[in-house]
């Protein structure tokens, strides 16, 4: 997987695309943009609330360092995607976003045995050049199973 620097252009566009990608599965979303200035450095903000099929609502947080003066290029370096069943609690979570007793490494996959329900050995630990990225995690929970 490359989460390396991107256009700032492209990268934006392809998490508008992901979106689109899956008619079948996405029912509605909205995804708002803001730019963010802190200590002379240049971030982006993207929010994303995903509505799919099966009742799943996935939330999508990242932070993506800005360079660049003419051309300016993105890199994501915070991020949490975070599903559940509407009314009934979470069913998985990917963030690099916290580091809490228990949490192995950065970046680390919360799983939960049914929804609202942290399986005890969560969180997983994920390698640095292993998260996924959107489209990924909006397929997992297409082969996602509702038994609860």
């Amino acid at each position: 997987m490359n989460h390396d620097w991107n256009s700032l252009e492209d990268y934006l566009y392809q998490h508008q695309r992901r979106l689109e990608d899956y008619p079948l599965f996405i029912e509605d979303y909205s995804f708002t943009v803001d730019p963010v200035f802190h200590d002379k450095q240049s971030f982006v903000s993207i929010y994303m609330e995903i509505l799919c099929a099966k009742g799943i609502k996935l939330t999508v947080v990242k932070t993506a360092e800005i360079r660049g003066r003419i051309k300016f290029e993105a890199k994501t370096v915070d991020y949490a995607y975070n599903a559940s069943i509407m009314g009934k609690g979470n069913i998985l979570r990917y963030d690099n976003a916290h580091i809490q007793a228990g949490h192995i490494t950065k970046h680390h996959k919360h799983i939960f045995s049914r929804p609202g329900v942290e399986d005890t050995d969560s969180p997983f630990p994920i390698d640095e050049d292993k998260w996924p990225h959107l489209h990924e995690v909006i397929e997992e929970l297409m082969d996602y199973q509702i038994d609860c």
